[in-house]
């Protein structure tokens, strides 16, 4: 695909900032701890985890018997983060649910109503909404035993001080596998459960933020019984997307995406992925107000995306064949909305709605001054935005771009959009259209631009949405980590 979306968008953008202040040093741990499992996979291009599925447990009589009760004591691997070993805890059963059961770290005060309401939000909400959305986790588990566990404790993180990062929790899907797959030299323990841990300290179990916390990781454990190869931004993103669908509110990585909107939306950090958890949970929030229209679409799409062996952008380019669009149109006007954010084109297209009003990206250049040049880089998968003050424009200017190529490590190279939006005096003389892009002949390396901006006594104002992007069949994995992509913009007056 050979293609580029430049968006140019005449409007006037007032850069806001999420409301709250934001609180993100609260991660998920889901995507550190499976690194545990390369061992399982020594060739990195192609996984070795088992696949699993709902008929493959093999289960015991004697495990298919257990009976357990409320303050019975039982022992759990978990690991130490800080150092990177394994040990075991002693945790009690604190209640028995009707899909859970809670344990609780024994030294660690949680009030019995506590533990009451935690398990009675999963019961009566989480589990039903889940499994509606998503599908079912596997069941009986490994262990013959139809609930989930729920442990929760203090997750040996390094946190120390107000401000330090720690796991909220995680889902580890070594868990769900019997011991005897490791080696016997191997440093991971299996707890050979369908289980969630759930940090204790210094995560504050009385906010309902800490129930979002227990969605998350429980669609984490309902996607890898259907697929155990997902990708992370993938499996990330519709954990975050699964807590909203509970009630669980916004999350606050929304504003640390709002100040770092160059992330590339397939490409998931270890380190700082703060802002990546805020985008692929608005990835997947547009997708549902945009194209999901009934309930319906919403459970296959979902379930879609969970069992679909394709991976990474192609389960995504599976899952919209029902919407009637493909992966790359819904990013360009995802990557859009999160510049524009207003109901002033194509009857709100390029609006998240009233609750997230207030989000904006910031916009990455001004130009206030023609002729000039402005030269900058851009993410495969993300976009940058260049405001144009009408201002500057006597009668007409020409605006070259020029948009690098550069292998992507693999065969084909990357590619961009171009779209341009106008917004006037009254907005319902408002429009947006495709740039035509090309490329010379004799340059195997650009492709450009060349467009004309006429002054307008009615234009209010410009703005340039710079998208790169890549083969929607191609794996993420043989371009993640390419250095951001070279453009140019020329301005001058005819």
């Amino acid at each position: 695909m050979k293609k580029i979306l430049l968006i140019l968008a005449f409007l006037a953008v007032a850069s806001f900032q999420v409301s709250a202040a934001s609180s993100s040093s609260l991660t998920d741990a889901t995507h550190i701890i499976s690194e545990d499992l390369r061992e399982l996979r020594p060739d990195r291009g192609k996984s070795r985890i088992p696949k699993i599925s709902m008929s493959q447990f093999e289960l015991s009589s004697e495990r298919r018997t257990v009976r357990r009760t409320v303050g019975q004591s039982e022992k759990f691997w978990t690991k130490d983060f800080r150092d990177g070993k394994y040990y075991q805890i002693d945790a009690k059963l604190a209640v028995d649910g009707k899909y859970c059961l809670v344990y609780i770290e024994e030294g660690r005060e949680v009030a019995s109503e506590t533990a009451r309401k935690i398990a009675d939000a999963f019961d009566s909400n989480i589990y039903a909404r889940m499994t509606d959305i998503f599908g079912n986790e596997a069941k009986p588990g490994i262990d013959g035993e139809d609930k989930v566990f729920l442990l929760m404790y203090d997750i040996k993180d390094g946190f120390q001080k107000s401000g330090d990062g720690y796991y909220a929790g995680y889902f580890f899907s070594g868990d769900m596998m019997k011991q005897s797959e490791f080696q016997s030299f191997s440093k991971v323990h299996s707890n050979e459960k369908e289980m969630l841990h759930l940090d204790l300290w210094p995560s504050d179990i009385s906010r309902e933020d800490y129930l979002s916390v227990l969605a998350h990781e429980f669609q984490h454990l309902i996607h890898f019984s259907y697929d155990s190869e997902e990708t992370s931004w993938v499996n990330e993103g519709c954990s975050q997307i699964a807590a909203w669908f509970c009630g669980y509110g916004i999350p606050e990585h929304v504003a640390d995406y709002q100040k770092k909107p160059d992330r590339s939306l397939n490409y998931w950090p270890n380190y700082d992925p703060y802002a990546n958890y805020g985008q692929s949970f608005l990835w997947n929030l547009f997708i549902d107000r945009k194209c999901l229209k009934t309930p319906e679409m919403r459970r296959k799409f979902f379930n879609t995306i969970i069992s679909s062996k394709h991976h990474d952008i192609n389960g995504y380019e599976e899952a919209l064949k029902m919407t009637g669009k493909s992966f790359s149109e819904v990013f360009s006007e995802f990557c859009a909305t999160n510049y524009l954010n207003t109901p002033d084109f194509d009857n709100g297209k390029f609006f998240y709605g009233p609750d997230l009003s207030n989000f904006r990206h910031e916009i990455t250049k001004v130009i206030d001054v023609v002729p000039s040049e402005y030269k900058n880089s851009v993410n495969v998968w993300a976009g940058n935005a260049v405001r144009i003050s009408p201002e500057v424009i006597k009668d007409r200017i020409k605006i070259e771009f020029s948009g690098y190529k550069r292998s992507l490590k693999i065969v084909t190279d990357n590619s961009y959009f171009v779209m341009v939006f106008l917004k006037y005096a009254d907005s319902a003389n408002n429009k947006h259209y495709f740039v035509p892009l090309y490329q010379d002949p004799g340059d195997k390396v650009h492709i450009n631009s060349v467009f004309e901006i006429a002054r307008e006594k009615d234009l209010k104002d410009i703005l340039l949405i710079i998208q790169a992007i890549a083969p929607e069949n191609v794996d993420h994995a043989k371009y993640a980590g390419v250095p951001g992509l070279p453009y140019s913009l020329k301005f001058s007056e005819l």
